[in-house]
């Protein structure tokens, strides 16, 4: 079967790193006689558009590789373009500020090398679908790695407004964002609720506007939350283990809230969070709620919506509700072949 491969450069991603890339891939692809093309994104969701036209070019005779030459959230796009394409194989080389993903396999350094990518074979993992509402407008996506609300979101938004700056890169904007966040320390009054163990679907879930009253049994947090994060992967903030059980191929997504506590006991719990410590610690049993779950609900209880990072990019949204897709895409793993 012919295989052709498809390089997504975003030069908006950490700070133009992938556009030096594109020697190297027309050189090692040029040797390894393959057939590909090399783009650039030039704006928001432009890897989705480019990358869904090339999955609908399906060709029984040839299979597709598509390269997201980015962050988190080129590949995101990149993976919203192409759901429900059974020809299509994805892959990530890490140019962006998190690039956290990838940080779910073993030898993460592999992903930097070109020749390994091709090489490499994929496997099959979860995505998260989500559908999220604001005032009277709904979108569904996908989410490949993480969801984050509160502190976590604002941290996010503040890093993306101190990079714009001059002289501030991309991990300084985020020790920077998360400094100003702590002195804030703002918890949100939300609810998380879930339907019912099993394979949840929209239409099943929500049923009317009063959607988190009508599971009261299925409650998994109501409350003042400082952080709430929602994943399919482990990993958020250039490396924060904030699920430490997370998989991105048991069909589940693991729920980790931190209710709302004392700057003196978020420093405390910080380092071991860090970590991916956190859930052992007698300080972490107190503050942290952490489930799994094939589905759920998250709204506020109080005014205003909800400032969400979706694979490190910004969403507003009056409320939430997200369902796995288990083995719904086909992620490549590089594999180095040994001389």
């Amino acid at each position: 079967m012919r295989k052709k491969y498809y390089f997504i450069l975003n030069p908006a991603a950490g700070q133009g790193k992938a556009l030096d890339l594109r020697d190297s891939i027309e050189e090692i692809a040029k040797k390894a006689n393959l057939d590909f093309e090399i783009y650039e994104t030039k704006e928001e969701l432009d890897g989705q558009v480019i990358t869904g036209d090339f999955a609908k070019l399906k060709d029984d005779d040839c299979s597709i590789r598509i390269y997201a030459c980015g962050g988190d959230g080129t590949l995101n796009e990149i993976i919203n373009g192409v759901i429900g394409f059974d020809n299509v194989e994805i892959g990530i080389i890490p140019t962006g500020t998190g690039n956290d993903f990838i940080r779910n396999f073993a030898r993460e350094e592999l992903f930097n090398d070109i020749e390994a990518q091709i090489n490499g074979d994929s496997i099959e993992v979860d995505t998260i679908r989500y559908r999220y509402y604001k005032n009277d407008y709904s979108q569904e996506r996908y989410c490949i790695n993480m969801f984050n609300i509160g502190f976590d979101s604002t941290v996010v938004e503040k890093a993306g407004n101190l990079k714009k700056l001059p002289g501030i890169s991309g991990n300084f904007a985020y020790t920077l964002g998360v400094a100003g966040t702590l002195l804030e320390k703002k918890a949100i009054d939300i609810a998380v609720v879930r339907k019912s163990k099993g394979k949840g679907d929209f239409n099943e879930i929500v049923d009317d506007s009063n959607h988190a009253k009508n599971y009261e049994k299925h409650v998994l947090f109501d409350g003042k939350a400082l952080l709430t994060a929602i994943g399919n992967g482990c990993f958020c903030g250039g490396g924060i283990k904030a699920l430490p059980k997370a998989s991105c191929t048991d069909g589940l997504m693991d729920v980790g809230i931190v209710k709302n506590c004392k700057r003196r006991e978020v420093a405390q719990l910080f380092g071991k969070y860090k970590k991916g410590e956190h859930l052992n610690t007698k300080l972490g049993k107190k503050l942290v709620t952490y489930v799994q779950t094939d589905n759920l609900i998250i709204k506020s209880n109080g005014m205003g919506d909800l400032l969400v990072s979706v694979d490190g990019e910004l969403e507003r949204a009056d409320w939430l509700e997200a369902v796995m897709e288990p083995k719904s895409i086909k992620f490549i793993v590089p594999k180095r072949i040994e001389n």
